[in-house]
């Protein structure tokens, strides 16, 4: 099962890598719909270390246990492409890998395209639905969050 989002963020490339790299922006972005509870390392870090695993807890509406995800997180930026990949099982995902390639349109304008592409076995169906919202959600709460942060910037 495949899950696509393509849109234009009002920021620069460097400051969309940043974000991507915080888990903050991974809670900001799926917040109050998913909401992430690290289990290894016991906190998140401020960034996400290039090369290192991760596990946390998911619930859905920040109560309802929705199973565990494991993510390895690979980055690389280039200072006009950037590409982070975060792979890896789960309670009811078999197989995960997600990658989103972002790409430098002007000075304060950046290109992201996301790919997840899952296997859920048994759970497919249920899966696809999640996903769907969740990505609709996620994609409204990129755009929404960096508009607001432009005009707060006047």
């Amino acid at each position: 099962m495949i899950f696509k989002t393509n849109i234009t963020i009002p920021w620069s490339i460097d400051r969309v890598f940043d974000a991507l790299n915080a888990p903050s922006m991974m809670q900001k972005v799926a917040s109050p719909l998913v909401v992430f509870k690290a289990v290894r390392p016991s906190i998140f870090p401020d960034r996400w270390k290039n090369g290192a695993t991760y596990r946390m807890k998911m619930y859905l509406l920040g109560f309802l246990p929705l199973g565990w995800q494991e993510l390895s997180i690979q980055s690389k930026f280039t200072g006009t492409e950037a590409i982070l990949t975060d792979v890896g099982p789960g309670f009811a995902v078999k197989m995960w890998d997600h990658k989103v390639i972002l790409r430098k349109d002007g000075d304060s304008r950046t290109s992201y395209d996301e790919t997840l592409d899952l296997t859920a076995g048994l759970m497919t169906p249920l899966i696809w639905i999640g996903m769907t919202v969740l990505f609709a959600w996620r994609k409204h709460r990129w755009l929404t969050l960096t508009q607001e942060d432009r005009s707060h910037r006047g």
